[in-house]
């Protein structure tokens, strides 16, 4: 049944007066707490029902709230390696609980709850012995009905836990991944028994309704009583200290469930609620019959959600999401913290960094996140339990996760915070279901915005987009954005999990972890470090690569404020993700502690609610060069700023004015991106090489962001010393120390066998988990080296770094003395460590050498970086201080730095035809030795479809006992799985395959051994399909094995 009452009444003083007589005679819920000490025991066979363990005594004991890793039950798990954190005490299976209750006399007659805040996973009840039923919600309580039955007295109340994968609900999912929240069992958060009347209040939803200046209030209500009951439903609303709203109804309940409807004016001074001013109102609702009184309190606020374009809409005011993931990551209990403290306290540490959304990827978080979400002011994402799943695939998963929507839904729908909902993470399937999932969810509660699924599926129907169009880092300078990636959607776009740039681990951090969570993975890098003498430097490595990782999140999130109208973007992460490989990406560990790296302050200067920005097209210039940029700023804050005084000032490292000024001054509209003014600074004046910051500034220091820029004298009178040999051939170089001469030694542009890739930007997400992408990470160098005394540098990769590292090569400098440091050290993944330089020195024999294998020459030299540290490095040559420190042999450099004929250049291999060919990069690559150049088919112009092959030809026979393969190193587009090789004396003849199979995706090196040896002057590999879904390929290295 529903009734709707649409009739008002303010309340004056006297009013109140007795409706706080009618408060002193409703009497609140009795409840008993069942938090403390439980009977216990663990059940890894599956007996105890069987058994019947709900009539006996349990033998052990622990203490709820609390989990079986919290009380230290079970088994110490393997160790992760590096895939993340390990449980100190595992336990997966049923686990019984058991308690005796005492229900006092007072309760005979009453309704009674089992309230159990947040299980995991399923769990079922029983009383005396009688079984009750389950439930297996892992989002909302576990609420039991024991109706009139329990009667005053002593009972026995036993629960089953049983953690068992219920369901696959994803291996990466939050709400069950064992290296985040993990797979713990137990129960948390409020666990009590509550009596009440018969006649009750079962639920109260609040809808704002900003338009009409009202809340429409929904109240489910049930008469167990088993006749009918006329009563009266109350409504108020507090709107300060002395007057309030209120409505009453008067209906008569029928037996069962009712739902009355009733519809609270606000009038025209209410406060709405966003992330500016989180206003707050509790409504409550009272139900009244002549023999009884239930109340129940809500929070909520008003405000209206909505969007236009592809921007969202809070209260009418276009807003831009400045979020990050919070993947359930708790390492000191393993579970989610269900005190609303623990929540403030990320609450406010997410808005201090200048974000103003927290996305919870593939999990529902308790009420008190929800609570003190809706105080900060902060907009959540809430997803359904799944993640990286084939929806559609499993009846009884979709099911499930429907059943779960709704619990989500009904259970934390009030809450202002809660704004947006998707299906889950990373979802494929039907597209029909997510439909149907979707319209559910917006019939069935009109509060929040509904996505069919986090970078997924993309339903016709949903409200919002997330998904990766827009991310990444591009360009020289600041000018780019992602305005094509924006340009003509009809839903808000919001960059899907924008950074991952990796941070080298902070090894000072293991002693955190004291609780359920043992960081065997940090173990695991000490260990490899100090094997390889480099554990004195891991606390530079994290530094190092801490810093650049600040600077490359800087650009990308500058980069999607510089596109107007865009809808925001969901960091990974501001915080580290311990698990997929130990993913240290954060600004922040996985505590949400600050790793020193940045300040909350200024990451808000470039992450906040008004952001300065500015355009310019390079970060490194030369002095008879003018500095010109567009000066923007972009403002999402809670009003325009009228008549903003935007001011710009430019300084040298040291803090010394170079020039400033101020743009006239204009009112900057909230929620767009405005054009401000033009910087035109000619750079002749400076004392050049330089480092200099600009920074803007709008009404004050308050709203602030800076970038940083080089200048370096004209090159055009840069000259080599006489006395300095340049070479790439190490007869040459030797030669010259014999002599007592200077060699600078260059690698770049040949191949060094004992070499690995290196690039500008790190490591993605993590060296475990993406093996085939960038493996090594940011430079590091004494700033003070007078190699740098004319390259003014900080210690890590900065800007000026990049035309110097992107694409090449850094030399392994294992087997060289532990005590050689190099002026450029390259910090190395932390799943390989091996001692990386990128330039060092030393003396041999008479002589003294420089080796580099930076991008100094060719085309970077063409850019000014380049040409610039190689003066500064010619000077340092030049000079009295160019003394090295240590001491190497000849044999021990040479075999370094000798490159020795290929195994096919010594077999004297052509390649004698190849089925395709994309511009630039020949399957003559493939023979030359060196894996950074690969064969690729076409790609372009019309790609030929599988199968792809190339054939080598020998001018005469060699016997081979198998091959060696390569994939290409800088990416993993064009890998190839599935091959066949074939061996021919003529070409033209090739009978059955030798070998075949699936090549590994990886960038190392495969060797495929025939069964038997063959012999041939024609071998043809065929490519019969992709590892990376393409219908091209491409391949870095073949080889044959001579027997």
């Amino acid at each position: 049944m529903t009734l709707v009452c649409l009739a008002t009444l303010l309340q004056t003083p006297a009013t109140l007066a007795q409706d706080n007589a009618d408060r002193a005679k409703a009497r609140s819920p009795i409840s008993i707490s069942l938090a403390g000490t439980w009977a216990f025991r663990l059940d890894p066979n599956h007996v105890g029902e069987t058994d019947r363990w709900y009539s006996g005594s349990l033998p052990g004991h622990i203490i709820l709230p609390g989990s079986t890793d919290t009380a230290g039950y079970g088994a110490p798990a393997p160790s992760a390696g590096l895939i993340g954190l390990t449980r100190r005490h595992a336990y997966i299976g049923p686990a019984w609980y058991q308690k005796t209750i005492n229900v006092p006399n007072s309760w005979s007659g009453k309704d009674i709850r089992l309230f159990l805040e947040r299980a995991h996973w399923k769990t079922t009840l029983w009383i005396d012995g009688q079984k009750i039923g389950s439930q297996d919600s892992l989002s909302a309580p576990h609420s039991y009905d024991l109706g009139m039955q329990v009667t005053p007295g002593i009972h026995l109340l036993t629960i089953c836990v049983d953690n068992t994968l219920e369901y696959d609900l994803g291996g990466f999912a939050s709400s069950v991944y064992e290296y985040t929240q993990t797979n713990w069992n137990g129960l948390l958060g409020k666990l009590f028994l509550e009596a009440r009347d018969p006649l009750q209040i079962q639920s109260v939803q609040a809808y704002p309704n900003m338009q009409d200046k009202q809340v429409a209030v929904k109240v489910d209500v049930n008469n167990a009583t088993g006749h009918p009951v006329k009563a009266v439903l109350s409504i108020s609303i507090p709107k300060n200290a002395t007057e309030k709203v209120s409505e009453n109804v008067d209906a008569t309940l029928m037996p069962g469930a009712s739902v009355l409807s009733l519809a609270l004016p606000m009038g025209d001074h209410f406060k709405p609620w966003d992330e500016f001013s989180p206003a707050l109102y509790t409504l409550r609702a009272t139900l009244k019959s002549t023999d009884t009184i239930d109340r129940k309190d809500v929070a909520f606020g008003m405000r209206a959600l909505g969007a236009r374009g592809a921007q969202f809409l809070w209260n009418g005011r276009p807003i831009f999401l400045r979020g990050t993931l919070e993947c359930a990551i708790f390492p000191k209990t393993g579970y989610p913290p269900t005190d609303i403290a623990a929540w403030t306290r990320i609450c406010r540490i997410l808005k201090s960094y200048g974000l103003n959304c927290l996305r919870f990827h593939s999990w529902c978080p308790p009420d008190a996140a929800f609570t003190a979400a809706d105080r900060e002011g902060v907009y959540l994402q809430v997803e359904a339990p799944q993640a990286n799943v084939d929806v559609g695939a499993d009846l009884k998963r979709g099911q499930f996760i429907q059943q779960e929507t709704l619990r989500i839904l009904s259970t934390y729908g009030n809450h202002p915070s809660f704004a947006f909902f998707t299906m889950g993470n990373e979802l494929v399937g039907n597209n029909a279901i997510f439909a149907d999932w979707v319209e559910l969810c917006r019939t069935t509660d009109t509060r929040h915005l509904y996505c069919s699924s986090t970078n997924g599926v993309e339903t016709d129907n949903r409200d919002f987009t997330v998904d990766m169009r827009a991310r990444g880092i591009s360009g020289e300078g600041t000018t780019n954005d992602f305005r094509d990636a924006v340009q003509g959607l009809s839903t808000p776009l919001v960059t899907h999990e924008m950074g991952q740039w990796a941070v080298y681990p902070n090894l000072a951090e293991a002693r955190k972890y004291d609780g359920v969570l043992a960081p065997m993975n940090f173990d695991q890098i000490r260990a490899d470090l100090k094997a390889k003498h480099l554990l004195d430097q891991a606390p530079k490595f994290f530094a190092a690569t801490g810093r650049q990782a600040v600077d490359l999140y800087k650009e990308e999130i500058e980069q999607i404020l510089r596109t107007p109208k865009a809808g925001g973007f969901h960091l990974l992460d501001l915080h580290d993700y311990p698990g997929q490989g130990t993913a240290t990406v954060g600004i922040l560990d996985p505590f949400w502690d600050s790793k020193g790296l940045i300040s909350a302050a200024d990451f808000a200067g470039f992450a906040g609610p008004a952001v300065p920005l500015l355009r310019i097209p390079k970060r490194t210039y030369t002095a008879n060069e003018t500095l010109a940029g567009t000066v923007e700023v972009a403002n999402y804050g809670p009003a325009d700023l009228d008549r903003a005084e935007v001011k710009w000032s430019v300084r040298t490292k040291n803090g010394a004015a170079i020039a400033s000024g101020s743009f006239p001054k204009s009112t900057l509209p909230t929620g767009a991106l405005t054009v401000v003014g033009s910087l035109h600074l000619p750079l002749v004046s400076i004392s050049a090489p330089s480092e200099l910051m600009i920074t803007a500034t709008v009404n004050g220091d308050k709203i602030h962001n800076s970038w940083r820029v080089w200048v370096y004298p004209n090159q055009s009178f840069y000259r080599t010393p006489s006395d300095i040999v340049i070479t790439s051939d190490w007869s040459v170089a030797a030669a010259t120390l014999n002599a007592g001469g200077k060699v600078l030694f260059r690698t770049a542009g040949v191949h060094i066998p004992s070499s690995v890739p290196s690039n500008y930007t790190p490591v993605f997400w993590s060296p475990v988990w993406f093996p085939n992408g960038p493996t090594t990470m940011s430079i590091l160098c004494d700033p003070h080296h007078p190699a740098f005394d004319q390259f003014p540098t900080e210690y890590y990769s900065n800007w000026q770094w990049r035309d110097l590292m992107q694409g090449s090569r850094a030399i392994v400098m294992d087997d060289l003395p532990e005590t050689l440091h190099p002026i450029v050290q390259v910090v190395d993944n932390f799943d390989r460590n091996h001692h990386l330089g990128a330039l060092f020195e030393a003396r041999v024999g008479q002589g003294r050498i420089v080796v580099s294998s930076l991008n100094l020459w060719d085309e970077g030299a063409k850019r000014s970086a380049p040409a610039q540290l190689l003066h500064s490095i010619y000077a340092y040559m030049d000079s009295p201080r160019f003394h090295p420190q240590n001491d190497l042999s000849f044999e021990a450099i040479g075999k370094l730095l000798t490159i020795r004929p290929s195994q096919m250049e010594i077999l004297k291999a052509k390649i004698d035809r190849a089925d395709s060919e994309a511009a630039g990069y020949s399957a003559v690559n493939l023979l030359d030795g060196d894996p950074d150049t690969f064969w690729h088919s076409e790609w372009q112009n019309g790609v030929p479809a599988f199968p792809h092959e190339f054939v080598v030809k020998f001018p005469s026979a060699v016997e081979m006992a198998g091959f060696k393969v390569q994939q290409r190193q800088d990416q993993a587009n064009g890998y190839i799985k599935s091959y066949a090789v074939f061996v021919s004396e003529d070409g033209g003849q090739w009978g059955d395959a030798v070998a075949q199979g699936d090549l590994e995706q990886s960038l190392n090196v495969q060797q495929i051994n025939f069964t038997k040896p063959v012999s041939g002057k024609f071998v043809r590999f065929v490519a019969l399909s992709s590892g990376a879904g393409a219908d091209f390929c491409s391949l870095a290295e073949f080889e044959v094995i001579p027997r």
